[in-house]
């Protein structure tokens, strides 16, 4: 959020994608949840967390389609929370990261969910950054999928950053690259 990254983060539960927006959204990060409709109606549910009348944050329900996502970035939102919803069919521009909590049951619907990130360019480079959790206490094709992702992935031109601390100075050097190329169209 800081950065303005326009961030994809892939859960596998509806309920553990709702505690981890709700731990951003009392930092104060703006983000919402796509998943499969809820409410039985049209159209996707998308939650989000609003300030209540006595300040606490509350979680509200609404219906809408994968557009509504990429309106919701203009409008200061840069986490989007998603199920199943994003692996496939979903033509989104403007992710330009994904953080994939859990693999999805098959591995073309991970691939999938990566490629949301990969649209987005910058400089007319395709940039993305993508951070890949190894389920390691669950299900082991979950594990082996990990090592194919990882291996695929780095047969495309993907950089393994295993250090926080890298994968932060990769991304300011990116936003120095941006900013020296805004000035230099000025």
């Amino acid at each position: 959020s800081e950065h303005k990254i326009n961030t994809l983060a892939c859960v596998n539960k509806i309920k553990n994608g709702q505690k981890l927006m709700e731990t951003l959204a009392k930092q104060g990060i703006k983000c919402k949840f796509i998943c499969g409709n809820q409410s039985g109606g049209l159209g996707n549910s998308i939650f989000e967390y609003v300030p209540n009348k006595r300040g606490t944050l509350k979680l509200i329900e609404t219906t809408g389609i994968p557009e509504d996502i990429e309106k919701s970035f203009d409008e200061g939102y840069h986490v989007i929370f998603s199920t199943s919803v994003m692996q496939e069919g979903v033509d989104i521009q403007r992710f330009q990261a994904a953080v994939l909590f859990t693999g999805a049951k098959n591995f073309i619907g991970t691939t999938q969910m990566i490629g949301r990130a990969t649209r987005q360019k910058k400089n007319g480079k395709n940039i993305a950054f993508v951070i890949d959790f190894k389920d390691i206490g669950g299900i082991p094709i979950l594990a082996d999928h990990y090592e194919i992702r990882k291996a695929a992935m780095k047969s495309n031109g993907i950089i393994n950053v295993e250090k926080v601390q890298d994968f932060c100075k990769l991304i300011e050097s990116i936003n120095d690259e941006q900013e020296e190329s805004n000035e230099n169209k000025k």
